[in-house]
């Protein structure tokens, strides 16, 4: 994997280089030269990397990219400290001009030039070092016939090719229907297993009974939980009522919880699903279904829990239990044909054969059935379908082991580095996450990972759009949601393919939950990192105390706090951060030091406590998403934020006064804006903003001062926009509203 994370590093690296050393900056402070030595000798070290993919086996080899992946690392954050100087420069002279302010030679900015010029010369020794040693490994000139993006688009997929379609379960899913609605009747409550190994189609054959009219006809209430982790019973009830519920229980006294289970479900017939279960014991079972019984006045009440377990629980779930086997070869056939193949066209015979034999080494499960075709989809050359079918790894006889490699071969041939790197970093999610597209693509903007495409006329967004797409064809992105109108907007991963992501990105990410003060004193040397706390416990003082003395924060490149944190932090710490994720962090006040840092792209502030942000905010200047729904007390937003002219993404749902949004030029969502009387306040403000897209709410129309100033919002030019609506707060205190679709 190190080969995958330097060659994308590499990459954005040759173009910041080239980008900055024609700056005004590296040209007036001498940088021109140096930079354009450190591109020629970064530029002949990416020419071996092809063949150091090759030879990774080597250790030697290994060794030499993981110094290379240091070196291209500190290049980086060097490079973004030159960027972000320019940027500093460039808002201090439109200020300039703004007062018309004259500006004198300061001694921090030789200071500066002087360190930032050894900095980049120390850089470039360290590559010229690298590439004396590659050439000392007998690493190979090789430039690929294209850029990295050539590989990017391929054959046009079939609509909705990537929603898994159930096959040959009609007898399993009656079986589990008739036990939930037939079998036990006349109990309160049955709880019944669907068991099989990973990858089987427990979860898949759930959703299908879930989904089914019977079942829809039978139960008052459904609910589904993922479990995911082991869970003590008192922890697993909360969650319960949570999804039942939609919010979190004010008490984690069982007591408590049992009678609010009561009041939400009094005299209605419930089916619950707990997915991804992994307590077997009998006595644990026994007291939980003890804790369920009473819930509900009602007979006929049912759990359906999803396992690997085989001997899990009582003698009645045993009875009761739907032990999953492999699908038959025609089954398994059909899938893999309907991935593998262009509906409606000729298959090769010769890949049908092919095709055919890797079908039976697929052991019957429907997720490497679905994976490797979905590989295999891209590929109409006979020799990539012979290299998996006679991969050593079919041989392996550790059934889980066989799998995992199985899943890898996938990840093999993914079409480029990116795709590999941007899979690989969605490791950070949770087990069983929900993943946003829209947020993917963000975070891997954030991290340097997409990049415009200026020879296709593609945006950032578009590179991560079409690299979503990659994943989700190739069945490593699964369960698909799409938006009304038609597109994706959510997806997840399976289980062991979240282990596969797990293991891919193991040096470089770790996600810990419900994580303990033993695991916060050991967390080792990575660069994303994130704190998920389920239960009760508070993190308290241990993230704040990791944060201010561990030497990993200076290195993080994301930090993720989901959970109550007590002690308030200082950000001066994570000197190279670019992504920071604090939803529903229990805090009231940002700290001032968040202005100090240089790399910051994605700040994540939603369902806080904040009330003010602060100035400082607004030194932020490569920052490209910023999150604030559900801060429900936020009271106001400073002037400084005009400043953050990198800003593509603004959410909130407060109307943002228009007189912090006349230089973000290149804002591409924003939900609603208020418009004031006051000069500099008003709807013109709006005239640069002509890449928002999606929809716009602007409020207090009656605050318009002119017919000129409407005309120069140029409302006209947003064609990306298609849905607008325009609000007035009338004298009676009447709001008036309507709205225009373009769609």
């Amino acid at each position: 994997m190190a080969e995958a994370l330097v060659t994308i590093a590499a990459e954005g690296i040759l173009k910041k280089v080239l980008s900055i050393a024609a700056g005004e900056l590296a040209i007036a402070w001498g940088y021109k030269e140096k930079l354009t030595s450190l591109h020629r000798t970064l530029d002949l070290i990416h020419a071996k990397l092809r063949d150091a993919e090759r030879k990774k086996e080597s250790e030697v080899v290994m060794v030499w990219l993981k110094q290379l992946k240091d070196v291209v690392g500190e290049a980086d954050d060097v490079l973004d400290e030159v960027d972000y100087e320019m940027l500093r420069r460039q808002i201090k002279k439109q200020d300039r001009m703004a007062r018309k302010v004259v500006c004198l030679p300061s001694l921090k900015r030789f200071s500066f030039r002087y360190k930032i010029g050894h900095k980049i010369q120390n850089i470039h020794e360290k590559l010229l070092k690298i590439n004396t040693e590659a050439n000392s490994l007998g690493l190979q000139n090789e430039h690929p016939a294209g850029p990295v993006l050539d590989r990017l688009y391929w054959r046009e997929t079939v609509p909705n090719q990537e929603e898994f379609k159930i096959v040959g379960r009609d007898d399993d899913k009656l079986h589990v229907i008739e036990l939930l609605t037939q079998s036990r009747k006349e109990e309160k409550l049955s709880i019944v297993p669907i068991v099989g190994m990973g990858g089987i189609g427990k979860t898949a054959l759930a959703k299908s009974v879930y989904n089914d009219k019977k079942i829809e006809q039978h139960f008052d209430v459904k609910a589904w939980l993922c479990v995911s982790v082991k869970a003590d019973i008192n922890t697993l009830l909360a969650k319960i009522y949570e999804s039942l519920a939609k919010k979190k229980p004010t008490s984690d006294l069982r007591a408590n919880l049992i009678e609010s289970r009561k009041e939400q479900l009094a005299s209605k017939r419930y089916l619950l699903v707990l997915d991804d279960v992994w307590v077997e014991e009998r006595p644990y079972w026994e007291e939980f279904r003890s804790c369920m019984l009473n819930v509900s006045s009602q007979n006929g009440s049912g759990i359906l829990v999803i396992t690997r377990k085989l001997e899990i629980g009582t003698h009645d779930m045993h009875m009761d239990s739907c032990p999953l086997k492999g699908l038959s070869d025609d089954h398994c056939w059909d899938i893999f044909r309907e991935r593998a193949f262009v509906a409606g066209t000729s298959a090769s015979p010769e890949l049908v054969k092919i095709g055919r034999n890797i079908v039976q080494k697929c052991g019957g499960l429907p997720l490497l059935l679905n994976v490797i075709g979905g590989t295999l989809a891209h590929y109409s050359d006979p020799e990539k379908w012979l290299a998996i079918k006679s991969s050593k790894v079919w041989d392996l006889e550790d059934e889980r082991e066989r799998v995992q490699k199985s899943l890898e071969l996938s990840f093999d041939n993914l079409p480029n580095s990116l795709a590999k790197q941007c899979f690989t970093y969605c490791s950070i999610f949770q087990k069983d996450t929900l993943m946003e597209r829209e947020e993917l693509v963000q975070l891997w903007m954030a991290l340097g990972f997409v990049q415009g495409d200026e020879e296709r006329n593609k945006e950032m967004e578009d590179v991560g759009n079409d690299i979503f797409q990659i994943l989700v064809s190739n069945s490593l992105f699964q369960d698909v949601e799409r938006d009304e109108y038609g597109n994706i907007s959510h997806c997840s991963m399976h289980d062991l393919v979240h282990d596969l992501s797990l293991s891919l990105s193991k040096n470089e990410s770790l996600c810990l939950v419900d994580t303990t003060n033993d695991d916060i004193a050991c967390i080792p040397q990575v660069k994303h990192l994130a704190f998920y706390q389920e239960q009760k416990y508070k993190l308290a003082a241990e993230v704040s105390m990791f944060i201010e003395r561990n030497a990993v924060a200076r290195t993080l490149h994301t930090l993720f706090i989901k959970g109550e944190v007590e002690k308030k932090f200082s950000f001066q710490r994570l000197k190279c951060i670019r992504i920071l994720k604090l939803k529903g962090f229990s805090i009231e006040k940002i700290d001032d030091s968040i202005g100090g840092l240089v790399h910051p792209r994605y700040l994540d502030l939603t369902y806080t406590r904040i009330r003010v942000l602060p100035e400082s905010i607004g030194k932020l200047y490569h920052l490209q998403t910023l999150k604030l729904q559900g801060c429900n007390v936020l009271k106001k937003f400073p002037k400084a934020m005009r400043n953050l002219i990198n800003l593509r993404y603004f959410m909130c749902d407060k109307d943002i006064p228009t007189y912090v949004l006349g230089q973000l030029i290149y804002l591409r969502k924003l939900s609603s804006v208020k418009v004031l009387r006051r000069k500099g306040h008003g709807i013109e403000e709006l005239r640069h903003l002509n890449n928002l897209t999606g929809s716009l709410c602007i409020s207090s129309l009656e605050n318009v001062r002119s017919k000129e100033d409407a005309v120069n919002a140029n409302l006209s030019r947003k064609k990306n926009l298609y849905n607008i609506e325009f609000n007035w707060s009338g004298n009676d205190d009447v709001d008036k509203s309507t709205t225009i679709n373009n769609r």
